[in-house]
């Protein structure tokens, strides 16, 4: 039969299939008639023995070749008719498909390329991170000394290769001059090993060698692809060209490949434009803790075999620097390093998204249900007819699947959207930004996801619906079918998961914007109101820095003599930007063999700087223009470091050491929390920029230029560049910014994580809403006849009203304990973002159910009035 050859062809299978069967039944009928049996009675027989031809039709159809792929096609052409009539129910179905899976795709393609996803180099598993910890001191994580590098880089046999670049980069720049317009770069001292270790290639010339680390070695440099491009073109004849950076003539050797960002894998938010060989000579070998190391183990070597070896070498080291005595090596994956940071916040986030997703998919269980509910009647027509009840759960699954394809597309497009914002995010010093990218994996993960999801909350209410007594769906009284009942209970308990998972965004997201809000009223220790700052840094140009103190003097008094300043300063790092640690030690007070002192955070101000930024002074004064070379060394100290100096001395006008020279304390300030708002202030000290050794001053060459002004800051920026240039016209400007932004751009990881959580728990607190409506709106339509006889017999609208509210407020009241539950459960992921609040605080776990409590009410009230209208005499006859 050619209808069994050709299953997609419809048009030409029916009228055969057709033709064939009847074909059949008058074979039978004329065999009964020609026994002698009436035609009619003939017939009836032939009937009976047949059955439905429709059933036969169906069994025909099953047993022809890919019958399946013609039923799923007609299915989904069906479904596809049946949304048009629905076009609500399509809409919010898509929607929030759309929703759920877009945002699960993006927050988990941001976790599976920050922390999941090999680092990008050969053989990443077996790259680690080497640094110091201190048990003694609490200090888990330290830089290291070159004499300690140095000494692991001869004698390990463990680590394959080991490398190290200048952790405090930040803190030096390079101003590129000679070439057009000055500009000031960023770049970063590197061991010639560094590149070969992690197996980067330049697209142009070589990378550093050896030879090059010397102190004598001619100045070599290597370019970044971004300045490669911007600066010179993309020139592919750049090798052997010289480049002056800080006055210094660098020949170019090579330029790095585009895919290699230093910045994004080690220093997060940083832009870095070149990279110069770190030298290895005697300063360097003194200059403190100031090395960032890396390392490549040997195949088959395991980090704790590593670290045992590096302590095995440090003891040595320890008998000629007894100094190190405190330091013990830690050897930890590179990735767990790279990673580490922002684990807590991610695993946040991807609890979140999880939930939410969740959310979305009780919403769209709920929906289908609703829908499969309100179509009791015509599925017990189909089923009185003959259709097989797994036939009509293949025929919802084929909807599931056409919402889930839709839907799970929108999605797709929806990640990539918000993905798109990524490179706005680079204030919140995230790791591996620039590899943040839809892959056909990941688009494989979300069309997974999303059918999945629409198969699993498809079918198992379409399995409820089709659980119908025939007899009542015909009447129209699905009220009273176990169908029906069923799939009451199942929306209720689908409604209080909703309610759940809201509480539980609802809850974690008060908590945040409790503890964001202590963060906002916590006071940094200065007024960043009206207050501007732009970076100067010299370089070398002056050499030995005998000529920066007067380069820089001129340039704060000529623009303190413009109008409209109040006050202005220089400061070598600014507060919520660059930290560094001194040493200092207070006479009186014992350290154990081998420490020096203290530490404690360092800056290098002018007069007038603590007046500019706005710095309390406490007790003593400001620096003043005596503070220079000529007069003894003076420090500045905070708060903090004056109580650990009271219970030796009186502190203010004391002496104390800093990095083995003495001081004398001549102001006490209030503390200043340079860190961030969230973390609490250390030991400070403040140094007269005047007084720095020459040796010192070449180290510390780039100084903030801070300015108060009543007018709005960033209109004096063009006066204060005019200044500068008309002392030096080579000189480059750093970026200008805001102090008010300084304090936002600190607050903004915290700000992202709060607003983020907060998005997702109001559009949780919405669906939950309409399920609640739904839910209730669903049961008054199903209950007519109910609240007629209770209005017939004497009840009021209030009290019918209270019955149908109770009834959802218990609802909602379920949902609420099991949420409340599930906070408690999960506030070890949230604990390490709060601040100045408990993880228990009272007033979120109080005000969040009582919210969602009230929005459940209110959902409800609307049905629970519509429902007093109802006039009992149209209700009585309503089934």
């Amino acid at each position: 039969m050619r209808w069994l050859l050709n299953p997609f062809r419809r048009r030409d299978m029916e009228p055969q299939l057709d033709a064939e069967l009847r074909f059949h039944i008058e074979e039978q009928v004329q065999a009964l008639l020609a026994q002698g049996i009436a035609e009619d009675e003939a017939r009836r027989r032939v009937r009976l023995e047949f059955g439905g031809l429709d059933q036969i039709k169906e069994e025909c159809r099953d047993v022809r070749p890919l019958h399946w792929a013609a039923d799923f096609i007609r299915d989904v052409r069906f479904g596809a008719r049946s949304f048009l009539r629905a076009p609500n129910f399509a809409a919010v179905a898509i929607l929030t498909l759309t929703i759920g899976i877009g945002a699960t795709t993006a927050v988990y393609t941001a976790i599976e390329s920050m922390v999941i996803r090999p680092l990008p180099f050969p053989d990443p598993d077996r790259l680690v991170w080497i640094r110091d910890q201190v048990p003694s001191l609490g200090i888990t994580a330290n830089e290291i000394r070159m004499s300690e590098f140095r000494a692991w880089r001869e004698q390990t046999t463990s680590i394959e290769d080991i490398a190290a670049y200048n952790a405090f980069f930040a803190h030096l720049s390079y101003n590129l001059t000679g070439r057009g317009e000055p500009e000031r770069l960023s770049g970063v001292e590197v061991s010639s090993s560094l590149f070969r270790l992690l197996g980067v290639k330049p697209t142009v010339g070589r990378v550093f060698s050896g030879d090059e680390e010397l102190p004598k070695a001619a100045r070599v440099v290597l370019l970044t692809d971004g300045l490669w491009r911007r600066r010179f073109a993309a020139n592919p004849d750049i090798l052997g060209q010289p480049l002056t950076l800080n006055e210094q003539i660098h020949t170019i050797v090579g330029v790095l490949p585009p895919g290699f960002h230093f910045g994004s894998t080690f220093a997060p938010a940083a832009n870095i434009d070149v990279f110069v060989p770190l030298v290895r000579d005697e300063s360097a070998e003194n200059f403190g803790f100031y090395l960032a190391v890396l390392g490549r183990l040997r195949p088959g070597i395991s980090t704790q075999q590593a670290q045992t070896e590096l302590i095995s070498i440090h003891r040595h080291l320890e008998e000629v620097r007894p100094f190190l005595s405190d330091f013990k090596p830690n050897v930890i994956a590179l990735s767990a390093h790279v990673s580490g940071p922002v684990r807590n916040s991610l695993r946040l986030l991807g609890a979140t998204v999880g939930l939410f997703l969740l959310l979305g998919c009780a919403n769209l269980a709920n929906l289908f249900l609703a829908r499969g509910l309100s179509r009791t009647r015509e599925i017990g027509i189909r089923l009185s007819l003959g259709g097989a009840r797994r036939r009509l759960i293949r025929q919802f699954a084929a909807e599931a699947l056409l919402i889930a394809a839709i839907g799970g597309m929108l999605g797709i497009v929806f990640a990539y959207g918000l993905l798109r914002l990524v490179p706005y995010a680079r204030s919140l010093h995230l790791p591996r930004l620039e590899e943040i990218h839809l892959d056909p994996w990941v688009v494989a993960f979300a069309l997974s996801l999303s059918v999945g999801c629409s198969l699993l909350f498809g079918i198992l209410p379409a399995v409820s619906s089709t659980s119908v007594d025939i007899a009542s769906a015909l009447k129209n009284a699905a009220s009273t079918a176990s169908g029906s009942r069923t799939g009451a209970r199942l929306r209720a308990i689908l409604v209080s998961a909703q309610v759940g998972i809201a509480l539980v965004l609802l809850i974690d997201a008060g908590l945040l914007i409790r503890s964001f809000e202590r963060v906002l009223n916590t006071d940094p220790g200065f007024r960043p109101e009206h207050v501007l700052a732009m970076r100067l840094d010299a370089g070398a140009k002056y050499p030995r820095g005998s000529q920066l103190v007067p380069f820089l003097t001129e340039v704060r008094h000529r623009v303190t003599a413009l109008p409209g300043m109040e006050s202005v300063a220089l400061v070598y790092n600014l507060p919520l930007d660059r930290d560094m640690t001194w040493d200092v030690a207070i006479p009186g007070k014992q350290y154990r063999q081998g420490m020096i002192g203290d530490s404690a955070y360092t800056r290098i101000a002018t007069p007038g700087y603590m007046r500019t930024i706005g710095i309390p002074i406490e007790a003593g004064r400001d620096f003043s223009l005596v503070d220079d070379r000529d007069h003894p060394d003076v420090v500045i100290i905070n708060h903090s470091l004056a109580r650990m100096i009271a219970p030796y001395r009186q502190p203010l006008s004391s002496t104390i050491n800093v990095n083995d020279r003495a001081h004398l304390v001549i102001g006490i300030v209030a503390d200043v929390r340079h860190s961030g708002l969230d973390r609490e202030a250390g030991s400070e000290i403040y140094l007269s920029y005047a007084q720095m050794p020459a040796s010192e001053r070449v180290l510390f060459t780039g100084y903030d230029l801070v300015v108060r002004t009543p007018a709005e800051p960033q209109t004096v920026v063009p006066a204060i560049r005019h200044v500068v240039w008309s002392i030096d016209r080579d000189q480059p400007i750093g970026p200008v910014i805001a102090m008010t932004d300084l304090v936002d751009r600190s607050l903004s990881p915290r700000r992202f994580v709060m607003l983020l959580l907060s998005l997702f728990s109001g559009v949780a607190l919405a669906i939950a809403a309409v399920g609640v409506y739904g839910v209730v709106s669903y049961t008054v339509s199903r209950r007519t006849h109910e609240i007629g006889i209770r209005m017939a017999v004497g009840a009021t609208a209030g009290q019918v009203q209270r019955l149908i509210i109770g009834e959802a407020s218990l609802v909602a009241g379920a949902g609420i304990v099991v949420g409340i539950a599930a906070s408690l459960a999960l506030l070890p992921l949230f604990s390490s973002q709060l601040y100045g609040i408990k993880h228990t605080d009272a007033a979120t776990f109080l005000l969040a159910p009582l919210v969602l409590l009230g929005v459940a009410v209110l959902a409800s009230a609307l049905p629970a009035h519509r429902a007093t209208r109802i006039d009992p005499r149209s209700a009585l006859l309503h089934e």
